[in-house]
C-alpha cells in the first residue's frame, strides 16, 4: 500500500485489509526521495493502527509505504 499525505495529520489504517501477516512500514520524504530510517516498523497485519506523520519533512508532505515483511 502507498499512502500520500499532503499535510501533517493523524490517521488510521486498517492493517487487517492486507493479505500479508507481517507488514513493514516506511516513511518516504517526497521532497528529496529519502526514507526516514528511524521510523521503520514491522507490525502484525491483524488490527487498525493510529499513526501521525513525522515532523521533519522538508515540505510537510509524506508518503507511507506498507509492504509484506516476509
Amino acid at each position: 500500500g502507498v499512502f500520500y499525505l499532503p499535510t501533517p495529520r493523524q490517521f488510521t489504517i486498517d492493517l487487517s485489509q492486507f493479505s500479508a501477516t507481517q507488514l513493514k512500514m516506511q516513511w518516504l520524504d517526497p521532497a528529496d526521495g529519502t526514507f526516514l530510517q528511524t521510523a521503520e516498523r514491522t507490525l502484525a497485519a491483524s488490527r487498525s493502527i493510529d499513526l501521525h506523520t513525522p515532523e521533519c519533512s522538508q515540505d510537510g508532505d509524506w508518503v507511507l509505504m506498507v509492504s509484506s515483511a516476509g
